[in-house]
């Protein structure tokens, strides 16, 4: 749901009651390993949208615009069921995924677009690199 709210516009994620949370319990290390990526990805956060439009059927996304080179780019599956879903940036130049942030190797991309997989309620984020020569 945090990531879901950043994608929504959310300008921070605040978490209640955590000093009710067993310190051992698998929620606590939920919470601070999502609290841990987005600490990271906050320098992109607080940039501008993206202009590029994003086009992922079943999911939602958030496309950051750049920052010291690399875009920032947050796929999120809304529902309990699994998606395979077809990620399209209609970008006027060539991109790269250049890391898949914490969730193995990036995706190839061809022609503008990549397939990739999301467990229920999955997100993934992507540091996305666009070409200096236009396509």
């Amino acid at each position: 749901m945090a990531f879901q709210a950043l994608v929504h516009g959310a300008g921070g994620v605040m978490w209640w009651g955590a000093n009710f949370i067993e310190s051992s319990s698998e929620l606590w290390t939920t919470i601070k390993l999502t609290s841990g990526v987005i600490n990271a990805i906050s320098p992109w956060l607080v940039q501008p949208d993206s202009t590029v439009s994003v086009q992922a059927p079943g999911v939602e996304a958030l496309l950051k615009a750049p920052l010291d080179g690399y875009s920032l780019l947050i796929i999120v599956n809304p529902n309990s069921t699994p998606v395979q879903t077809q990620i399209t940036l209609a970008a006027p130049k060539p991109y790269t995924v250049v890391e898949n942030l914490g969730w193995g190797e990036p995706p190839l991309v061809t022609k503008g677009s990549f397939s990739h997989w999301l467990e229920g309620y999955g997100v993934r984020v992507f540091a996305i690199r666009f070409s200096d020569t236009p396509s």
